[in-house]
């Protein structure tokens, strides 16, 4: 998410506030930046649009974002990072139900290596206590994992695994609509990996649903986000 923060801050010219409506355009540029260095191309404005409509109706409520202003050009930031409130089911370890996710951490390529990112996360975490909120969760690019891991950030007890779908017709369950992403060794996934575990044997509950006849059909394939190494076996990347 955000390049390697370790040097000493230097906190004299710059000051950490909540954001305001009116930095909307900002937050979104640095938040394209960040994408841009992961190798993810942000050009498209459909996702500006979503961003810009959501922090319309949500910045303040489910939404917090911290901000740093640039000292040197009136209007424009330096630094911003987010986080999200959702609500889950309970559970012991978590009976509230409420988890919190950051995203969107960036620094201004000029004014990177100054303790940014750690006072904009650090403020991200104090909004998350006084809200109730103790299971926060992100994903670290390896750059800047070092910064997390020093915030107390580590791997959870469970494996995180994440399958993207992609679109298709309503009512579509057959398991067509599922395709794999492109990946390979080294693309910048931070922490995570895309494993091609392949056609997916549908047992006869499946097959009815799905409306299989062929015992040769599968439901296939599909790709899992989970943490590992590039193994020649399977397809994978992974930027740890």
């Amino acid at each position: 998410m955000e390049p390697a923060d370790n040097t000493p801050p230097e906190t004299g010219a710059f000051a950490v506030r909540a954001a305001t409506a009116g930095d909307t355009d900002e937050i979104i540029r640095l938040a394209g930046l960040m994408y841009e260095a992961m190798g993810t191309d942000a050009s498209a404005g459909d996702w500006r649009e979503a961003a810009r409509a959501n922090l319309a109706t949500r910045l303040g409520r489910d939404v917090a974002v911290f901000v740093a202003d640039d000292p040197c050009d009136p209007g424009r930031l330096a630094a911003t990072g987010a986080g999200t409130i959702v609500r889950r089911l309970p559970g012991p370890a978590n009976p509230a139900a409420l988890a919190g996710y950051i995203q969107w951490v960036s620094t201004d390529q000029r004014w990177q290596r100054r303790g940014l990112a750690r006072q904009i996360t650090a403020a991200l975490l104090g909004w998350f206590a006084a809200r109730d909120v103790r299971s926060i969760e992100l994903h670290a690019t390896e750059q800047g994992e070092p910064l997390y891991r020093s915030l107390g950030f580590g791997p959870g007890e469970n494996p995180g695994l994440r399958i993207r779908l992609a679109p298709g017709p309503p009512g579509d369950v057959s398991g067509q609509g599922l395709r794999p992403r492109r990946g390979g060794c080294g693309s910048p996934l931070g922490e995570k990996a895309l494993v091609d575990i392949g056609a997916v044997e549908p047992g006869p509950a499946d097959r009815a649903v799905a409306g299989l006849r062929d015992p040769a059909d599968r439901v296939g394939p599909v790709q899992v986000a989970t943490g590992g190494r590039c193994a020649a076996s399977r397809r994978c990347c992974a930027g740890g």
